[in-house]
């Protein structure tokens, strides 16, 4: 716990700051469009090489951990952050080919940073520390979330 690694999950919520610096620049380019050259070099990390890059003080413990996570939460951590990357990528194919002082295009990134991106870093979140609910085989949860709610209350 000393090194911000969760015990229960093997994992460290440093991992999720590689993706909240983009999500702050995304934020920023409506008032600030001299970002977009930010959000564009941005390239994904996987979450050794985020440590590999990293100052992060127990860097090497992180990484070391990360090697015994539980083979199913690792599976599910990983698909996760392969769809948020598949996300920023799309955004940062917006960001080069659109008009970013377009109110419609400002509406459109927000609207992918608050829908979708968002909810899936939190989804990352509540994995990392080990209060994700057990996602439904189709991806979206519900079922499982559902039937954790009735299981509180049999």
């Amino acid at each position: 716990m000393a090194a911000n690694i969760n015990p229960q999950t093997g994992l460290a919520t440093d991992y999720l700051n590689h993706f909240n610096e983009i999500i702050m620049m995304l934020e920023l380019i409506a008032t600030m469009p001299e970002c977009v050259d930010d959000v564009l070099d941005w390239e994904p990390l996987t979450y050794c090489a985020h440590f590999e890059q990293s100052v992060f003080h127990d860097r090497d413990l992180a990484i070391a951990t990360y090697a015994k996570v539980d083979g199913d939460l690792k599976s599910h951590f990983e698909a996760l952050v392969d769809e948020i990357d598949e996300m920023i990528i799309g955004i940062q194919a917006l960001c080069a080919s659109a008009d970013l002082a377009d109110p419609a295009v400002q509406y459109d990134l927000s609207t992918r940073i608050l829908e979708e991106l968002r909810p899936r870093l939190d989804k990352a979140s509540a994995l990392i520390n080990g209060t994700a609910v057990e996602f439904a085989a189709s991806g979206d949860g519900l079922a499982a979330a559902q039937a954790a709610i009735d299981a509180l209350f049999d």
